[in-house]
């Protein structure tokens, strides 16, 4: 995850990493499902994602013997 994707709170380039999708897709996705559903939802579940940090991606580490 690149800390340089971050606009407000990174949620959406921590949901694109975890699905692994490109993040201007999680954005307007998300833009048009907060509109539809009235703002509020969309909203409160971003801030939520925000202050948990979810989702978390694990980084992958190669151990070597």
């Amino acid at each position: 995850m690149a800390e340089s994707n971050r606009i407000i709170g990174g949620v959406c380039n921590r949901i694109a990493g975890y699905f692994g999708i490109n993040i201007i897709l999680v954005r307007v996705v998300w833009v048009l499902l907060t509109i539809i559903t009235f703002i509020i939802p969309g909203l409160f579940v971003y801030i939520i994602l925000w202050l948990t940090g979810q989702p978390r991606i694990e980084q992958k580490t190669e151990m070597k013997n």
